[in-house]
C-alpha cells in the first residue's frame, strides 16, 4: 500500500513538472507566426479600433497589441512593451484587451497607452486574433503593415 501510494505520488510529481517545463517553453519559445493570425496586410484595421483610438497628429504609425489576461507570454509582452518606450515614440500604441477584468485594464492602463476592451469578442473576431500576444502595426490609414504573434517588441519593431 505505502509503495503504490509513492509510486502515485512519484507520477503526480513528475506530472506537475512537466506541465511547468511545457508553460516555460511556451513562454521561451517564438510563438507560431501563422499567416492567418491578425487581418490580411494591406486592409484597414476595424471601425471599432479606429474610432476608439484617434491618432495623435504628430505619430506616423499605429501599433496594436491584442493580449488576454492570464496569459504569461502577453505579460512578457507587456514588460517588454513597458521597456521599448524610445522605439515606440512615433507610434500611437494600442492594447486590445479580450474579455479583461477592471484590475486587468487598471494594470494596462498605467502603461500610459490607449486600452480598448473587448468584452464581447467582437473586435478581436474582427481583427481575426488566434492567439495572444498578436501585434500589428498600421499605417496613418489604419492598413495593416505587419502583424505576427510574438512577444517580442523590439525584435518585431526593429524588423520591420
Amino acid at each position: 500500500m505505502a509503495n503504490e501510494l509513492g509510486q502515485w505520488l512519484g507520477i503526480i510529481i513528475i506530472l506537475g513538472l512537466l506541465i511547468a517545463v511545457y508553460r516555460e517553453l511556451g513562454a521561451i519559445l517564438e510563438p507560431s507566426k501563422s499567416a492567418h493570425d491578425g487581418p490580411p496586410l494591406g486592409t484597414r484595421l476595424p471601425a471599432s479600433v479606429r474610432n476608439a483610438a484617434p491618432l495623435k497628429t504628430d505619430h506616423l504609425s499605429v501599433f496594436v497589441g491584442v493580449v488576454t489576461e492570464g496569459c504569461s507570454v502577453c505579460e512578457r509582452f507587456l514588460a517588454n512593451l513597458e521597456r521599448s518606450n524610445a522605439e515606440l515614440q512615433n507610434f500611437n500604441v494600442i492594447l486590445v484587451a479580450k474579455a479583461a477584468t477592471t484590475r486587468y485594464v487598471s494594470e494596462l492602463g498605467r502603461l500610459g497607452v490607449r486600452v480598448i476592451v473587448d468584452e464581447t469578442g467582437d473586435l478581436t473576431r474582427a481583427l481575426n486574433v488566434h492567439a495572444t500576444p498578436l501585434i500589428l502595426t498600421a499605417d496613418r490609414d489604419w492598413r495593416v503593415l505587419r502583424k505576427g504573434v510574438t512577444h517580442r517588441v523590439r525584435d518585431f519593431i526593429g524588423a520591420g
